[in-house]
């Protein structure tokens, strides 16, 4: 039996704080039921044509209507004059399958024939220094089973190379850290 309950005012019976028992959720449209995160500082090259997985995180809805929404920041960076590519693709259970809309080109900083270099937070970015690359995604995977995103990279010449956590200037340098997260919205 279902039964709606329209008060004025909820309190705690004891003290301020209100308790929800253990499993159960709260929710109104919009708010955040859950969130998870993934962090890699680990250097990363590849020269695959085929996507080959850089960052992921898996996160369970716990109501099938919810969207999930996906932010990150990616360092990475691309060898010469072919193009690299990252993409961020969902798994629940039936295989890898791209998030429509999250694909991206991905070059490089400055090319030293052509004379030109980027700037990004105040240093300057060199050949090949990774530079940020913002995930911000909605998703509705329209499930309560685990849901895996994964950013996928590859490169478009095997005789090229496509760069992931590089530091800022040179491969020395200290190395950026890469992040994923996801977080449930209730609908």
């Amino acid at each position: 039996m279902v039964a709606t309950i329209k008060v004025g005012k909820i309190a705690a019976a004891t003290g301020t704080t209100v308790n929800v028992e253990s499993g159960h959720v709260i929710t109104q449209p919009g708010s955040v039921i859950q969130t998870v995160s993934n962090s890699n500082g680990t250097a990363f090259t590849t020269t695959s044509e085929s996507y080959v997985n850089l960052i992921s995180v898996s996160i369970t809805p716990k109501f099938s209507n919810s969207k999930i929404l996906i932010t990150g920041t990616m360092f990475v960076t691309h060898r010469d004059y072919y193009d690299g590519r990252i993409k961020l693709v969902f798994d629940s259970g039936s295989g890898n399958t791209d998030v429509s809309g999250a694909l991206y080109m991905v070059r490089e900083n400055g090319h030293p024939n052509l004379g030109f270099s980027t700037n990004t937070w105040g240093r300057d970015c060199n050949l090949y220094g990774a530079v940020p690359y913002v995930l911000n995604f909605e998703h509705s995977p329209n499930t309560t089973n685990q849901v895996t995103y994964l950013i996928q990279a590859l490169t478009t010449s095997n005789t090229q190379t496509f760069f992931f956590n590089r530091g800022s200037v040179s491969a020395t340098d200290p190395l950026h850290t890469s992040t994923i997260i996801a977080q449930e919205i209730a609908q």
